[in-house]
């Protein structure tokens, strides 16, 4: 089981219990941790008990490295999991460069940038969401009146994930091209997988439709490596 240690910025000591002592704050305390009794200092104060940070961790069986020329503090698991002091440390979106083209009749779809984003949101007031973002620019060649649905894509991932819905953007292509245009913008699919995971994707393109509705191409696919 992973051992997980929470640490509160600031604080010089790591909160091992919450609860209200009352008149018996006075009296010694035993801190047990896993079945084994701790020698380790404790403090009561307004009613929660405090242990030093370097004694809570090593409890957990975790190491503990102190660098005092940045005043930074590390506290590795036994898992190699890993938690610092000093500032939050959050994860931020990744671009790669591709270049990648899909031409579908009379339609051409150019990939040029995806951005794996751990806190997507296609709106200010959206909830935030593990995402694929796909640039891409598609023209159509012809003078004619051609549908082609490219927020409806698919994509399959190397971690076996499949994702056959979109994500609303605010940078969404529409599907009606009226002779020769071209649109850019973003297609975006939410994932489940890990972001790190991700070095795959093959990206499912529906069929093309001219003004009357008849087939102009087939489903497309390619696939696109993150490197």
């Amino acid at each position: 089981m992973k051992k997980k240690i929470l640490i509160s910025l600031g604080l010089t000591s790591v909160v091992a219990a919450s609860v209200a002592f009352g008149a018996f704050a006075a009296n010694k305390l035993t801190l047990v941790v896993n079945g084994k009794v701790s020698s380790a200092e404790t403090k009561v104060i307004s009613g929660t008990t405090y242990v030093p940070l370097r004694a809570a961790a090593e409890l957990l069986g975790a190491e503990v490295k102190y660098d005092a020329s940045t005043g930074r503090v590390e506290i590795n698991s036994a898992s190699g999991e890993y938690t610092t002091t000093g500032s939050t440390t959050k994860q931020t979106a990744k671009s790669y460069s591709v270049d990648v083209t899909v031409n579908g009749g009379p339609m051409v779809l150019k990939i040029t940038k995806v951005t794996l984003d751990p806190t997507y949101k296609g709106y200010s007031f959206s909830t935030e969401e593990r995402a694929v973002i796909l640039d891409v620019s598609v023209e159509n060649t012809s003078n004619d009146k051609v549908t082609w649905h490219v927020d409806q894509s698919e994509i399959v991932l190397n971690t076996k994930e499949q994702v056959e819905i979109t994500l609303p953007s605010e940078n969404r292509i529409s599907s009606e091209f009226n002779g020769k245009v071209v649109k850019k913008g973003q297609i975006v699919f939410p994932v489940k997988s890990e972001l790190t995971d991700i070095t795959d994707i093959r990206l499912l393109l529906k069929y093309v439709l001219n003004g009357e509705y008849e087939t102009l191409a087939e489903d497309q696919e390619t696939t696109i490596t993150l490197q």
